[in-house]
């Protein structure tokens, strides 16, 4: 089996992986959390995520997207939801929140000495201008899990699934076909 996990899921794939690396043929890391270190913290995403009364949702679009005030950015995180848009949202927020609320803020301190059980060919793929989660983070999940490679991707924020699907699409592809 492949297992490919992007942001919060690439934190889930990657503990996934620390633990049962035999039932994997591959693994695909896409700006994975569940790690920081004093020189590239994870940033405080919780603390962005409710709109404000001035500004609205810049603080989320500032954090996930290179060009925060794009039409993409504008219209994945809009200022005026409907409200069956909010409601959608808040239960993303909700599921990140249990996973990830209490300090440490979305990282587990232990998986970082955990990574050399990935015994699977690794992708690791990361968006050259994450503010969310460092792209010097990519070369900690290198150091540690043997063998992996590392795919950065210019132009876009850790809202590279949509800023450059095209790319990651195809390195994602190139790697699972080798």
């Amino acid at each position: 089996m492949n297992l490919v996990g992007a942001s919060l899921g690439g934190w889930i794939a990657t503990e996934f992986a620390t633990r049962y690396s035999h039932r994997l043929h591959k693994l695909v890391l896409i700006d994975p959390l569940g790690i920081s270190t004093p020189q590239a913290r994870i940033g405080n995403f919780f603390y962005t995520v409710t709109p404000k009364a001035e500004g609205g949702q810049d603080e989320v679009r500032e954090l996930l997207f290179r060009d925060p005030n794009s039409e993409l950015a504008r219209g994945a995180v809009s200022d005026q939801m409907p409200p069956d848009a909010y409601l959608l949202f808040y239960k993303a927020q909700m599921v990140g929140a249990r996973l990830g609320w209490k300090p440490p803020y979305l990282y587990n301190p232990r998986l970082k000495d955990r990574l050399f059980r990935v015994q699977v060919p690794t992708l690791i793929v990361w968006a050259g201008e994450d503010k969310l989660a460092p792209p010097a983070l990519a070369e900690v999940f290198k150091g540690g899990i043997a063998g992996a490679e590392v795919t950065l991707v210019p132009g876009a924020a850790h809202a590279l699934l949509l800023e450059q699907p095209q790319r990651a699409a195809e390195s994602v592809t190139q790697f699972l076909n080798r």
